[in-house]
């Protein structure tokens, strides 16, 4: 299967060249966005992914917006800093933007700095057919909160309408 039909093959990221030559699909990496507030217990909720295409270079964010994602964020941890969740798809689309270098010192930073309520996953590389279309089934696989599906509930018009499509 792949991105547009369904779930692509995921792979660890140091078998991506090998896989990357012999499938005419795009070669991508991610990394999923964390909010952990209290570092020592481990638990963390996921706010956002970060895609890459390795072949053109293009580097995108989508991070948690809606009212719904936030109140997901506030069921796990109810004191969350709103302000922060609030200001950072701002803050991390401006810290994609610029050159190659600046954008990878970004990400180290990124790395280096975000212990303290933010983390991000370790890399992880896949295959898909078209980048869009891979950041939205990351983002809802990994992101969104779980649509109600089923004997009269209502599922969030944003399910609704892909399945359509």
């Amino acid at each position: 299967m792949n991105g547009v039909n369904g779930p692509p093959e995921e792979l660890e990221f140091g078998a991506l060249g090998e896989a990357a030559a012999a499938d005419p699909r795009e070669t991508f990496r991610y990394r999923i966005l964390r909010y952990a507030p209290n570092v020592e217990r481990d638990e963390w909720v996921n706010i956002g992914v970060i895609l890459e295409d390795l072949r053109s270079g293009r580097l995108a964010a989508r991070v948690v917006e809606s009212d719904p994602e936030f109140a997901r964020v506030g069921r796990i941890h109810g004191d969350f800093d709103r302000e922060l969740l609030r200001a950072l798809p701002a803050e991390v689309n401006e810290g994609l933007r610029g050159s190659p270098d600046e954008v990878r010192r970004y990400l180290e930073k990124l790395d280096q700095s975000l212990s303290n309520a933010l983390q991000l996953s370790p890399q992880r590389g896949l295959l898909a057919d078209h980048f869009d279309v891979e950041m939205d089934r990351l983002y809802r696989t990994h992101v969104s909160p779980p649509s109600k599906r089923g004997r009269g509930v209502v599922q969030s018009i944003h399910d609704f309408l892909r399945e359509k499509m």
